[in-house]
């Protein structure tokens, strides 16, 4: 409906506005005029001459100056239609041209000129089309606002009334079209009028007000197709699929090519459970016309709300090869993934959808595969990106416009399949739409700083006992912790997490989920450029190992947070005797261990951890900060400091010497770290088993610290002696970072081998040759346009991630061996890039994106900026964003994007109901770089 709307105005507005249709308003009878009959055909002749010069300007002006001259004429009025025809059409020359604010000022001007009220033929033959042909071109609020200033003109007439509803159906305005709608059924009660309120009602998410109307237009038209068929689609929305395919037939019997009738019948049959006469009936639809996507992808979420995985994975990939810009062909094959226990493969393909449009039922859909897969946190952002819980209420605005809350996600969001595609039943799991909604609450909560409310939310949330309830109780002791809220709840979830990792880890996806913490960053980058992390090949005794070492490490911050700094050292330590040597656990519980024994006093024992729980491979400027400061304090200086973890990531400014730091008092004199020395280590647990590696206490309970303190090298044989009796070693193939390829594509990646040195990180360059991504326009949910369908049957299917595919990625991966932690990047190198004298002469800002869209008020999208440029001259966190109008967009840097990563993360959001075009601009010492806001 959309599109037709779309192409309706725009071919209007293809035609020119010429003289031609000023002479075709008629001039106004004879009346009494100061001005003699010469004189009036003398005005007649000049009025003539001005609409018929070529020169859209010159007639402008001509017709301003007879306006203004002779005034009370009776060819004014006829003037006066030229004269608005031709500011309409040199607004128009002016909007091509890009002069926006010349060409909106004309066409006001033009409509404060017309007379009141405005004849049929100049109405409709130029002022309906001037809001279409702004909104069209962006200038969404000029249109609107030209657009009211016309209803203050028009004539009261149904005709008039109609067109200017059918201009705010076509941009699914619905509050607006029933006003124009309903006032036309006033004047003159039609079934043309009552199908426009019909429109408009199911616009408004109002399905039985808009079956009402179509009724209604059924009773004064009985042979209205339209109206028919608006009655049988709303009938079914509602949850009447016989009823509906009775209408649909009698549709079929007019009208035996009604593919859009046949669709309906089709659909209804499989709603009504019958399941053969519709699969016939499907075949034959098919054979006769194989493209038809709303079938395709209306079949694939049937079976989906039916429980049947296979045939929506099956109907939405067929779907989806024929066109990939219909979203609901993602959303019913993503609930066919998750009905084949595959949330991995869910969100992929959900993802991938989110390219051609935005609206609440996808991006539940997208957090239900995350809650899945246990990517909680990234599930709670999805979630509170379009929702919210007010007094017990789940709130959102169903595409984007029209505000609803009602008590659960699944009675919430299938008002938008239901007035989409008119799917009467929602395949969405009532546990986990409960379980999302109990985790959207937590968020608010934690966020609010709300412990007493987050404990009670955590005991609902950690309910039951399937699989991923260690998953949810380590989730939720981690999201307390960051906040500093609760540390007592957070020993009764590490307490309660003990001894379960063994049937944590019996669900398929076992390692994203164990890994989701460490995944956050690189998937959210990954996400930015519409590529994704794929599962790793991780051992279950590693993710084993990883699990207890978690555990330990939440029970040892706790202790922390409550000033337990002699239970929160044993806890730290068992952790580090757990988790795999050099991995990102093994850092974090390194580095919490150094912070205690800091605060003890034990400096020398706290540089040793802080220097395990470094990554030289991505440097962070306040760790470096730390161990500098720590390392000139023990050693006397930093000399040596840069050949052990690198440079510092923070480079001085440009001609400036960094200062040496003081050396510590000679009164106290410590015995210097030594580079090339063995570093002794504090000591772990005073024997440490399998049995104890498998499931260590956590109870709160102080137990002291063991006596005897054991050098790196004889942990080192500890450790060794504990992996010689599991079955893999804790060194792995780490994730790949995937493009999400549309499903007709394959993902064609190719990794070079690395050379590495032992105790010497690699790093790899952050450039990439691929363009970034297009920036789509999302379409809202409800009419997505799509092309004519072909009489030939398609290519057969080809799924998301084909064996074709996934051979080409797990061939790339095993090119490369990285650490557990370490992801492979194919495309989008994470690691930050070493500066080098070879570097370019020049520093340069280089954005993800320089053209963005976003929604209105409180649309959103991140842009990751990097920096190129000499060695010492400019780094990312030098890099500042500035909004040129930031009553409408604000940018903010996202909290420290800028010491983690050789790019930093803006995040630019509309903030006012404004659209256009704004200018974003990113600064930095060597320029500038301006970066294009699209606000929708």
């Amino acid at each position: 409906m959309k599109a037709i709307f779309l192409l309706v105005f725009l071919t209007l507005f293809s035609v020119g506005v010429t003289g031609q249709d000023a002479e075709a308003i008629p001039s106004p009878s004879p009346t009494a005029t100061p001005f003699t009959t010469a004189q009036i055909a003398q005005h007649k002749n000049r009025v003539d001459q001005a609409a018929a010069t070529t020169d859209v300007g010159a007639r402008v002006r001509d017709l301003e100056a007879f306006v203004s001259e002779a005034a009370g004429s009776p060819e004014v009025p006829r003037a006066r239609a030229a004269l608005a025809a031709g500011r309409v059409t040199l607004a128009d020359e002016r909007l091509q041209q890009g002069a926006t604010a010349e060409a909106v000022a004309l066409m006001k001007q033009a409509v404060t000129d017309a007379p009141t009220p405005m004849p049929d033929r100049l109405f409709t033959d130029i002022f309906v089309r001037i809001p279409g042909r702004l909104y069209f071109a962006g200038e969404r609020t000029p249109a609107l606002d030209i657009a009211e200033a016309i209803e203050k003109k028009m004539s009261q007439k149904p005709d008039q009334l109609l067109l200017m509803s059918q201009f705010y159906l076509s941009i699914e305005d619905g509050a607006r079209a029933e006003r124009m709608a309903l006032a036309a059924v006033a004047a003159d009660p039609s079934a043309a009028a009552h199908s426009a309120v019909g429109i408009a009602r199911r616009l408004q998410f109002d399905l039985e007000g808009a079956r009402e109307s179509f009724a209604s237009a059924l009773e004064l038209d009985p042979a209205s197709a339209p109206a028919k068929r608006g009655l049988a689609d709303m009938t079914r929305a509602i949850g009447k699929p016989a009823e509906a395919a009775a209408i649909y037939r009698e549709l079929l019997d007019q009208d035996e090519n009604d593919a859009a009738a046949e669709t309906g019948y089709i659909l209804s049959l499989l709603d009504s459970g019958k399941r053969a006469e519709a699969e016939a009936a499907l075949d034959r639809s098919l054979e006769t016309n194989p493209s038809n996507v709303v079938l395709l992808a209306g079949a694939a979420y049937a079976y989906a709300a039916q429980g049947n995985g296979d045939k929506a994975v099956e109907f939405g990939d067929l779907a989806l090869a024929l066109e990939p810009r219909y979203i609901w062909s993602y959303i019913a094959m993503g609930r066919g993934f998750m009905l084949q226990n595959k949330p991995l493969e869910a969100e992929r393909v959900l993802l991938a959808g989110r390219r051609y449009g935005n609206f609440p039922t996808l991006e539940f859909e997208i957090a239900n595969a995350r809650v899945m897969a246990g990517f909680y946190r990234e599930a709670a952002e999805d979630l509170r990106t379009y929702f919210e819980i007010r007094d017990g209420l789940i709130r959102t605005r169903l595409g984007g416009r029209v505000e609803r809350s009602a008590l659960s996600f699944e009675e919430l969001t299938i008002n938008e399949s239901r007035a989409s595609i008119f799917a009467p039943k929602n395949p969405v799991n009532a546990d986990r739409s409960a379980q999302l909604k109990t985790l959207l609450e937590l968020s608010q909560a934690i966020d609010a700083g709300n412990a007493a409310a987050a404990s009670e939310i955590i005991d609902r949330f950690v309910m039951g006992s399937d699989e991923m309830k260690l998953h949810r109780q380590i989730y939720s002791a981690g999201a307390l912790l960051e906040k500093r809220l609760a540390p007592e709840k957070v020993h009764e979830l590490a307490r309660a997490a003990t001894g379960n990792t063994d049937r944590g880890l019996q669900v398929p996806h076992a390692t994203m989920a164990v890994m989701a913490n460490e995944l956050y960053a690189p998937r959210r980058e990954a996400a930015l450029r519409y590529d994704y992390v794929a599962q790793p090949d991780v051992p279950k005794q590693t993710l084993s190992a990883i699990l207890r070492g978690r555990i330990e490490e939440l029970a040892g911050a706790a202790f922390l947070m409550e000033g337990r700094n002699a239970e929160a050292a044993i806890r730290f330590r068992r952790a580090i005797s757990v988790v795999p040597e050099r991995s990102a656990w093994s850092r974090s519980a390194h580095w919490r261990l150094g912070s205690v024994l800091q605060s003890d006093g034990n400096d020398k024992e706290a540089l040793a951890h802080y220097l395990q729980g470094y990554d030289p491979s991505n440097p962070e400027v306040m760790k470096y900060v730390v161990i500098e400061s720590l390392y000139a304090k023990v050693n006397g200086s930093t000399d040596g400091l840069e050949r052990r973890i690198g440079p510092n990531p923070l480079p001085p400014t440009v001609g400036e010497t960094p200062a040496t730091l003081p050396a510590a008092p000679a009164e106290q004199p410590q015995a210097p770290v030594v580079v090339d020395a063995p570093i002794e280590l504090p000591p772990t647990v005073d024997e440490v088993t399998v049995d104890e590696m498998k499931a260590p206490p956590v109870t709160d309970e102080a137990t002291p610290d063991p006596p005897v303190a054991k050098p790196v090298a004889a942990e080192v044989e500890t450790v060794k002696e504990v992996e010689a009796n599991t079955e893999a070693p804790p060194v792995i193939d780490g994730p790949a970072i995937v493009p999400i390829a549309q499903p007709v594509k394959e993902v064609k990646a190719e990794v070079e081998e690395e050379e590495t040195e032992e105790d010497t990180p690699t790093e790899e360059v952050l450039t990439s040759d691929e363009p970034d991504p297009p920036v789509e326009d999302p379409a809202p949910p409800l009419e997505k346009a799509l092309p004519p369908t072909a009489d030939k049957r398609a290519t057969p299917k080809v799924v998301v991630e084909d064996r074709t595919t996934l051979a080409n990625e797990k061939a790339a991966a095993e090119k490369k061996k990285a650490s557990l932690f370490e992801p492979i990047i194919i495309g989008v190198p994470s690691s930050r890039p070493r500066r080098t004298e070879a570097d370019a002469a020049r520093c340069e800002i280089k954005p993800s994106q320089e053209n963005v869209s976003i929604m209105r008020n409180g649309g959103t999208v991140g842009i990751l900026v990097g920096i190129s440029g000499p060695a010492g001259t400019s780094s990312a966190s030098d890099i500042r964003a500035i909004s040129r109008s930031p009553n409408d967009v604000e940018v903010v840097i996202e909290k420290n994007e800028a010491a983690v990563s050789s790019r930093v993360l803006f995040v630019i959001r509309s903030v006012s109901d404004e659209t256009g075009t704004f200018k974003v601009v990113l600064l930095a010492p060597c320029g500038e770089k301006e970066i294009s806001v699209r606000v929708r």
